[in-house]
């Protein structure tokens, strides 16, 4: 959510993977992992960061504005000035992403 604060509200899904591997200094070795599902092969950071964006969209946080564009809602907005500091972990923190990055 804070790239597309960053980039004054709108920000592509290119923009967001960048954003995301680099606030977590996710390696380019993880950054560029790939599995086989259903027969294609699938960027397993890159499906990782869809999930979250995807469950932020259920949650009303952020919203598309376009092809592949997204920006935050007004929740969304006050979701990211109203954090906690320790409430957002890295993904690596969460067992079951491990084996996904």
């Amino acid at each position: 959510m804070g790239s597309c604060e960053q980039n004054r509200r709108k920000a592509a899904n290119r923009d967001l993977y960048d954003a995301v591997a680099l606030k977590l200094a996710v390696s380019e070795e993880h950054r560029n992992e790939e599995i086989v599902l259903g027969g294609q092969r699938v960027n397993t950071f890159e499906r990782t960061v869809r999930w979250s964006q995807q469950l932020a969209k259920a949650r009303g946080l952020i919203a598309p504005t376009g092809k592949s564009s997204w920006e935050l809602t007004g929740k969304g907005k006050d979701a990211l000035h109203t954090a906690a500091p320790g409430i957002v972990r890295p993904l690596r923190e969460y067992p079951w992403v491990t084996s996904l990055i």
